[in-house]
């Protein structure tokens, strides 16, 4: 299983792993010896709240007033709906201010029914949510909320409120105001469906963990994909193989049964020491001449290719010379057309190494998104032709390449990306086996269609605001004017990051966002909506958006008044 990096955060050093996975996760009244219960006092008690409680059996009722010091008639039964009367009766018929539920069908409707006026309830179920069941609607007439409380979706498109949420939980654990919840039980991983089992029973009191072995390999696990055979006495081709990324791939190839390898280029120490030969061929792929001469002078016949050439020339579109676009391009476009023209039609494979940037597009990067654009298509072009061809549009590598020897892993992660590691990437894919139906690609499509342009078309209260301010510029010194202008910069940077427009504060800096001078000057619609212009070097310098959109302010107030 693999984690957003956002949605982890480091346990004390005096804490187990089964400890952890004990932790309290989310808060319910609800089923209130479960382990979510068991967190639910817990945060209710330091909150200062009453605390009410329903159980299932009347031995979870002992534990609770034995081990929680929970009242007992403060604690129904949630086996049917007569914990309404209880609930109401206990608090002389006004209700809670908040129910934490996880009850579906009739009890959700009965849980609804318990919430006082002005109360909450939160819902943190999904099975009416998959039924799309109803809800009575005349008790939201007492100013009542309903809330629906999804934590997988908010890890997956807000995960910046999970980090926040681990970060506080493991704070209050070492201050010692949370303390984990009970262990029920202990299962070896290769005994999962047991702790299935056991918690469909519903007859245990606090957490079910499941406990990893140290050596992961000893699991019993289904049967995983074939690995591809390479054919010992032919050679592969590798074009640009000799960075990080092609280094990666050259080993992983070697591991798997390739014995002869020939480079367009002086690393093989390694490669040899594994039993595989190298050959090494000066030239360019670019240069149909030196494309010959590698295939020429190959010792065993080409069974494939691998074309891992780049070149990033990164500059805004409006700055980029020919030259800038050539050098980027070239390699791709030129060089994969040499090695389809070379290359006999009887290969085993012709591998394409192309990014997401041609899919998503990356700031200062047009030159290397058309390149890998065309490698997408031209393999279409080699099916046609009923030949072979696959391409893999990698995203930001972690542990090898250009991005992991020259930019700040950290900076790209606030960008939005992810990093992968280089084996796992090679590992999940089949690009030497045979070839599969074309693979989907989905990266917030949705969100990115409404780029910082769709929303400037907008009705904007700021345009509005500022055409007030040009005759009557007293407007502007109400601070309401500034956080107007720090909004519009927010919204607009989200739009263009294809962010949330909450995950971006005014507090925010525009290093702390991972923007750089390539992203503010492609974010024209600040200055257009402004109608002030800043350097790039001066807003890249502001403490904070709130500051920035101050001195704009200022600067406005100054021109309307004078």
């Amino acid at each position: 299983m693999t984690l957003n990096e956002s949605c982890c955060v480091q346990v004390s050093k005096s804490m187990s792993f089964e400890q952890a996975a004990a932790l309290p996760s989310a808060v319910l009244i609800h089923y209130a010896c479960g382990g979510v219960g068991l967190a639910a006092i817990q945060v209710a008690r330091m909150i200062g709240a009453e605390i009410y409680c329903t159980v299932g059996a009347e031995t979870k009722v002992e534990y609770l007033v034995r081990n929680c010091n929970i009242p007992r008639s403060h604690i129904f039964h949630s086996r049917n709906s007569l914990f309404v009367q209880d609930v109401m009766d206990a608090t002389n018929g006004r209700g809670v201010d908040v129910v934490l539920n996880s009850l579906a069908g009739d009890l959700l409707h009965a849980s609804w029914t318990c919430v006082a006026e002005f109360g909450v309830m939160v819902e943190i179920g999904i099975r009416d949510f998959r039924r799309k069941a109803k809800l009575a609607m005349e008790l939201f007439e007492a100013n009542r909320t309903f809330v629906g409380l999804e934590l997988r979706e908010i890890s997956r498109v807000r995960p910046w409120i999970v980090t926040d949420i681990l970060r506080r939980c493991v704070n209050w654990i070492e201050a010692g105001v949370l303390t984990p919840d009970p262990i029920s039980n202990i299962f070896p991983a290769a005994n999962i469906h047991e702790a299935f089992r056991l918690m469909q029973s519903g007859s245990h009191i606090g957490m079910i963990v499941i406990q990893m072995p140290d050596d992961p390999m000893a699991l019993v696990t289904k049967r995983v994909n074939p690995c591809p055979i390479f054919q010992q006495e032919r050679s592969c081709l590798l074009v640009g193989g000799l960075g990080g990324l092609g280094r990666a791939v050259a080993s992983w190839m070697v591991e798997h049964g390739a014995r002869n390898l020939v480079f367009l280029d002086s690393f093989v120490e390694d490669l040899e020491s594994q039993g595989c030969r190298v050959q090494l061929v000066g030239g360019s792929v670019c240069e149909l001449v030196d494309v010959k001469k590698c295939v020429a002078q190959a010792t065993a016949p080409i069974a494939g290719v691998l074309n891992v050439s780049m070149v990033l020339r990164d500059v805004s579109l409006e700055k980029m010379t020919y030259s800038d676009w050539v050098t980027v391009v070239e390699p791709k476009v030129q060089g994969t057309w040499n090695l389809h023209n070379v290359l006999p039609s009887n290969l085993d494979f012709f591998i394409l190494i192309s990014s997401c940037s041609g899919l998503c597009g990356q700031w200062g990067q047009a030159n290397y998104a058309a390149a890998n654009t065309f490698l997408d298509a031209f393999v279409q072009y080699r099916h046609h032709q009923g030949l072979p061809a696959s391409v893999i549009d990698l995203g930001v590598m972690g542990d090898v390449g250009f991005v992991a020897r020259n930019q700040n892993l950290q900076l790209i992660s606030l960008r939005g990306h992810i990093a992968i590691r280089a084996r796992l990437s090679w590992a999940s894919t089949r690009p030497f086996l045979p070839p599969l139906r074309p693979t989907g690609i989905y990266r917030n499509l949705d969100g990115g269609g409404e780029t910082s342009t769709t929303a400037s078309s907008k009705p904007n209260s700021l345009q509005e605001s500022l055409a007030s301010a040009a005759t009557q510029p007293v407007l502007l010194q109400d601070e309401a004017a500034v956080m107007k202008i720090t909004e519009a910069i927010a919204m607009a940077l989200a739009d263009f990051l294809m962010r949330d427009q909450g995950s971006i504060v005014p507090t925010d800096s525009f290093s702390s966002l991972g923007i750089d001078s390539l992203v503010v000057m492609e974010i024209r619609t600040i200055r257009q909506h402004l109608g002030v212009d800043r350097s790039v070097l001066t807003i890249l310098r502001c403490p904070s958006l709130f500051k920035l959109a101050e001195s704009i302010r200022d600067e406005l107030l100054g021109r309307l008044s004078g």
